[in-house]
């Protein structure tokens, strides 16, 4: 089951669902109320008083409806955050100082929820806010992963707001999709989502070459490497997938040159070695 779910397509609303613009203006309300943590640094404001508001319903009423617009059932319930957000937050900046810092200031709100099978989120019913589990915050470098993971599904949203990465007329349903061999059998991307995981999983691999660099002491070095090797791999099945021409088609020239950044980013970060000395390109893993 993917721990992300996205959909920067424009939708229609039930009537009980507040427009994303009403959202936002919630979400900057509770980021100047003093009883919630503002960071320093450009990072999201870890929101706390959820349950029960104006804000929290409007939250909850939006994801679930970009989930239920997906064909996904996953319910969430907000929880008060103890912190340990912040700190992934932290561990971020510090193993990406320019990539961290200017990713999460795509996004003004983070939400800590528990839901069944749902790890983080970015939902596009509720713009600039992302979600992680609380399963998650006991492991540090993963939530940063995840932060950063939603983070960029809202920098990719506004991106496509202003350039020309999808070709004229492009929606998901009509698109071409690409048969994703992880996750369950008869899993596909369509070539928009496609683009937004090869865009997440090249960044995820960069962070966790910054882990391997810095001898994180968070995880162990077999279960760091087997992280990193899954990320790359999937970076690079996402840039043959969306190298093929049915994939090119569906992509308008930004998209086109987005795909060989990251491809050749990727191609970079192959070069790279592990904590066992192996290349990442000679480590293929975590496509089964």
């Amino acid at each position: 089951m993917p721990r992300s779910i996205r959909n920067p397509r424009p939708m229609s609303l039930p009537a009980t669902v507040r427009a994303p613009s009403s959202v936002l203006a919630l979400i900057a309300e509770a980021g100047a109320d003093p009883q919630d943590p503002i960071s320093n640094g450009p990072t999201p404001v870890a929101l706390r008083h959820l349950r029960g508001t104006l804000l929290g319903e409007a939250i909850q009423s939006g994801f679930h409806a970009t989930m239920r617009s997906d064909g996904h059932a996953f319910e969430i319930e907000p929880l008060v955050p103890d912190g340990r957000e912040q700190a992934a937050m932290e561990l971020l900046a510090e193993l990406l100082p320019v990539i961290g810092p200017s990713t999460m200031s795509f996004v003004s709100g983070l939400g800590v929820f528990t839901g069944e099978r749902l790890t983080s989120a970015y939902a596009a019913a509720t713009p600039g806010l992302v979600y992680v589990s609380e399963s998650l915050l006991g492991d540090r470098l993963e939530t940063a992963d995840a932060i950063l993971h939603e983070c960029l599904h809202q920098k990719l949203a506004e991106i496509e707001l202003t350039r020309r990465v999808l070709r004229n007329g492009y929606r998901d349903e009509d698109a071409h999709h690409i048969v994703i061999p992880w996750g369950g059998p008869g899993r596909t991307f369509s070539v928009d989502r496609s683009l937004g995981a090869f865009h997440v999983y090249v960044h995820g691999a960069l962070l966790h070459l910054a882990a391997v660099d810095r001898s994180h002491p968070d995880i162990d070095a077999d279960d760091l490497d087997a992280r990193l090797g899954i990320r790359w791999s999937r970076a690079a099945f996402f840039a043959s997938a969306l190298a093929t021409a049915e994939s090119q088609a569906e992509l308008g020239p930004d998209g086109r040159r987005l795909v060989r950044w990251l491809t050749e980013l990727n191609d970079q970060l192959g070069r790279c070695g592990d904590l066992s000395g192996r290349t990442l390109s000679s480590a293929r893993g975590g496509l089964g």
